[in-house]
């Protein structure tokens, strides 16, 4: 079944590069995107993908100044990071590190593959988003970069995305609840915990919260999943958390983190707030920096 599977997302891909294939053909455009010439030789479909992705960027020009900022070129990248997203996470890496290689002929177009490259994988709002396949072009550009910001930028990611990865142990930290006692978050009981990284002064983290608030799935999971949902606000106790307090349903833990060792020591990557966590009964990743929706059907 899982072999089954398997060349079925094969066959999907193979079907949408041929779909997208056509889009390009059909546009009048001076630098149309080219697909590689598969040899006949390459009869079976995992060959023949496993082709495409290892000579997608074949006939395009990385020192062609004016493939950048073209629909063309947005859309083969698209279309690329959709299929090296099937591969195992190992193997998507390399191929988005070598993509940033070959990007290096021109620093204009290396600068803007990596902007097109972070805005589908790691904005949050990306239906693409996949942060641990970014880690392979993050980790090219670290050592490689000739551009002191897009260097900083990605040794800042390369350090962040690589933080708490699904199937690693959280890292463990302690915060105070409102009564003034010290917790752990490894002290922490219940099948999983739901972990909430907020700020209830931001906008998108009250709409985020109210939504949670309102979840039935979340609800039932809290009631009947042995779940335990934990809401951390990352600085000080303050006002700010102080006036939020008494809005926290009954069945959430809520907590500050005195001191702000999560930001000063950089445990979590708490960059952009709101951010959910999802962690097993040892404490161990399932799903990092999450919509709530993704939590939700989780728990379906």
């Amino acid at each position: 079944m899982a072999s089954m599977e398997k060349k079925t997302t094969i066959l999907l891909a193979a079907l949408l590069l041929l779909g997208s294939a056509n889009c390009f053909s059909q546009e009048k455009v001076s630098r149309k995107f080219e697909l590689p010439s598969i040899p006949d030789t390459l009869r079976t479909i995992e060959s023949r993908f496993n082709y495409v992705v290892d000579h997608y960027w074949n006939r395009f020009d990385f020192s062609d100044t004016f493939r950048i900022e073209t629909k063309e070129t947005e859309e083969a990248l698209v279309n690329y990071l959709d299929l090296i997203s099937r591969l195992s996470a190992g193997k998507g890496q390399e191929h988005l590190s070598d993509l940033m290689g070959k990007a290096s002929a021109n620093s204009l177009m290396q600068e803007y593959i990596n902007k097109l490259t972070r805005k589908y994988l790691v904005n949050y709002d990306s239906p693409m988003r996949n942060e641990l396949l970014y880690v392979g072009a993050a980790r090219y550009l670290a050592e490689n970069a000739t551009d002191p910001t897009l260097k900083y930028n990605a040794i800042q990611d390369t350090t962040m995305l690589s933080l708490n990865l699904p199937g690693t142990k959280a890292t463990e930290f302690q915060f105070t609840t409102p009564t003034g006692e010290i917790k752990k978050i490894g002290d922490v009981q219940g099948k999983y915990t739901v972990l909430l990284f907020y700020n209830p002064d931001c906008k998108s983290c009250s709409q985020i919260l109210e939504a949670t608030k309102r979840s039935e799935i979340i609800h039932k999971a809290l009631e009947e999943e042995n779940t335990t949902l934990v809401a951390i606000y990352p600085q000080d106790d303050s006002y700010i958390w102080r006036k939020y307090i008494e809005t926290v349903p009954d069945k959430w833990i809520n907590g500050c983190d005195n001191g702000m060792t999560l930001i000063s020591e950089v445990l979590y990557d708490l960059r952009v707030l709101p951010v959910f966590y999802l962690l097993d009964s040892n404490k161990e990743v399932v799903l990092k920096d999450v919509p709530l929706k993704t939590i939700e059907e989780f728990f379906k």
